[in-house]
């Protein structure tokens, strides 16, 4: 199943050809006047207009306008159709902006979406309306219809408590080793042990940061796809197990990047302990299917 992020990027995709379209088109019925009037001269070299130039002019322009005409009408009436249907996309997906949300703010998207495309000309709409969506694909999304399955599976994950403390910043360490044929997985863990030794300033924030980058960019190492998602997919046959990946990862985002609050050390500690098991599982996985190819 696509994601919301798969989902905004083609149909983004299918905006630019559709804007694309438009513009050639705009630009034909610039050069019909020139065209017509180069068609003419041809003609009346060959064949000899005698004195009827003017009106064949006259009546290659009517036709010519007339032609680009209909075909700018058809693409403005496609370009309707697909703001129509960004709307219809937007409105089943949500952003995570302090974690899993209690309900869909998928009106706030429609909303930010509907003020890029007050712009009087089609394809400066349609252009701003792409560059919107593209940039929101860059966050991190959720289905409508999965945000409350999702927050009872986070729910269920968290009423465990937190292992010790001890020997965490080892166990980082240990995955140093795992990792290190990846140079930016490792920076993003030794990072996460840097903030976590130090504890300055958001140091919660920071290594749970750390660590979804880590999870992240070793995803898409091993699978070679630029979306981790789709990465996911080819590394894990499981599919229990990828959903767990998912709840991990919402948890990382809603305890780190997007947190408006302070996550506490338990919550950390929990969330640096998960994702130091998913990445050696990732890991085992990924051996095992070189194994069997």
């Amino acid at each position: 199943m696509d994601q919301p992020s798969d989902l905004l990027r083609q149909h983004a995709a299918r905006g630019r050809k559709i804007h694309a379209d438009l513009l050639v088109a705009r630009q034909s019925k610039k050069a019909v006047d020139s065209n017509v009037a180069l068609g003419v001269d041809a003609l009346d070299f060959f064949f000899d207009l005698s004195g009827k130039k003017h009106l064949a002019r006259r009546l290659g322009r009517t036709l010519g306008h007339s032609s680009v005409d209909k075909t700018i009408g058809e693409m403005d009436r496609i370009a309707d159709s697909w703001t129509a249907e960004s709307k219809g996309i937007l409105g089943k997906i949500s952003v995570l902006r302090r974690g899993i949300p209690s309900k869909p703010n998928s009106s706030d998207l429609i909303r930010s979406f509907s003020a890029q495309m007050r712009f009087v000309r089609p394809e400066a709409r349609l252009s701003h309306g792409i560059t919107y969506l593209e940039k929101l694909a860059e966050s991190s999304l959720i289905f409508n219809d999965k945000i409350e399955e999702t927050r009872k599976a986070v729910a269920a994950v968290e009423q465990f408590a937190p292992l010790p403390p001890t020997g965490i910043e080892s166990g980082l360490k240990e995955l140093l080793g795992l990792v290190s044929q990846f140079p930016p997985v490792a920076e993003a863990l030794s990072g996460a042990i840097s903030v976590y030794q130090q504890k300055g300033p958001d140091w919660g924030r920071q290594a749970l940061g750390s660590m979804r980058n880590a999870l992240e960019t070793l995803i898409k190492r091993l699978s070679g796809e630029s979306d981790w998602r789709q990465g996911l997919e080819k590394i894990i046959s499981s599919e229990s197990a990828r959903k767990q990946f998912h709840v991990t990862y919402a948890m990382l985002c809603a305890r780190g990047v997007h947190a408006q609050e302070i996550p506490t050390e338990n919550d950390v500690l929990f969330c640096i302990r998960l994702t130091q098991e998913e990445i050696k599982y990732l890991i085992e996985c990924y051996a095992g299917r070189d194994k069997t190819t």
